[in-house]
């Protein structure tokens, strides 16, 4: 009983779940990464995803997470200061104000239902970099006009843009 024990002690992770400048993150003290997770609904405004956090003297970078604004009603802009090569499914789903976004420049997937029923997003600059867009990415976006797929595009997932005017 006590090897399971001390084994179990040794293969646990040092996390800690905080708030920073208003957004909640998981500091993995082992991985050494801030994980932007799941926000309080009534987040609201501008938000700035920070490219990294210091937390305890320690500086992490920012990885984002599964539908980390989603539902967050009141959001009227983001814009992303970290490297994101992937957005996870469903970060931004339901974010019904959200009027502005302003992607990172090296992002090459955006993942599934990202931007689901952002309903007031009305134009939207695509980087050169990207070259996936996952299934409802763009569903019921009905306000969406202005979108220009890169050159190289190589995929668009299942009704990835449903329910637009342009279309």
């Amino acid at each position: 009983v006590i090897l399971t024990v001390v084994f179990f002690a040794l293969g646990a992770k040092a996390t800690d779940r905080v708030i920073i400048s208003g957004l909640a993150y998981e500091i993995d003290k082992t991985e050494k990464v801030a994980t932007l997770v799941r926000q309080d609904r009534e987040l609201q405004g501008d938000i700035v995803v920070p490219g990294s956090v210091i937390y305890e003297k320690v500086n992490y970078p920012v990885k984002l997470s599964y539908a980390a604004f989603g539902e967050c009603a009141e959001i009227t802009s983001v814009s992303f200061q970290c490297r994101a090569m992937f957005l996870p499914d469903y970060i931004f789903s339901g974010c019904y104000k959200l009027r502005n976004v302003e992607l990172p420049n090296d992002l090459q997937i955006m993942g599934n239902g990202c931007f689901m029923n952002c309903k007031m997003i009305s134009a939207i600059k695509l980087p050169s970099t990207l070259y996936g867009i996952g299934s409802q990415c763009f569903f019921g976006c009905w306000s969406l006009k202005d979108i220009e797929l890169p050159e190289g595009m190589l995929a668009v997932g299942e009704r990835g843009f449903a329910f637009l005017q342009i279309l």
